[in-house]
């Protein structure tokens, strides 16, 4: 397991505080009352357990493993999008809490925590990869089970 996955799975609890203040006025009243509620620490929780699993994963395994992630974030956005959330929703969720990742993880630097800088270089690109492919699954999904909002 790399040290930035050990990192989030130490500093979970942090992220969640970091995530839930960046989450007003990016995601919508009813939005933030669900990521700010138990269900909210489930998805956050499901998003950092997903990428340990992800990055733990044998190199054989690594193909199969993200595609059942994606798939499964695909269908959780496809559900949302029939509940009536807004796709700025999604996606404005997922970025706090990757900006969430990247304070909690500056708060370990200061701790003396992270590894020399190429290796952390390798885990910062793995990780935007991982949540940039996350983001790409979630408008999939949720333009297959929902309507993208043409207001604005």
């Amino acid at each position: 397991m790399s040290e930035f996955a050990l990192i989030m799975r130490d500093y979970r609890d942090e992220i969640e505080r970091k995530w839930v203040k960046r989450l007003p006025g990016v995601v919508s009243e009813e939005y933030l009352e669900i990521l700010a509620s138990p269900l909210g620490t489930r998805i956050l929780r499901k998003v950092i357990d997903d990428f340990l699993e992800y990055s733990d994963a044998e190199d054989f395994k690594i193909e199969s493993t993200l595609r059942g992630i994606l798939d499964q974030t695909a269908t959780e956005a496809s559900h949302r999008a029939a509940l009536g959330f807004e796709l700025a929703d999604l996606l404005g969720g997922l970025q706090e809490l990757r900006q969430a990742i990247w304070d909690a993880l500056g708060d370990a630097n200061v701790a003396g925590r992270l590894p020399g800088l190429g290796t952390t270089l390798e885990q910062v690109t793995f990780i935007d990869d991982f949540f940039d492919r996350l983001q790409r699954a979630q408008v999939c999904g949720f333009l297959q089970g929902g309507q993208v909002s043409t207001e604005d």
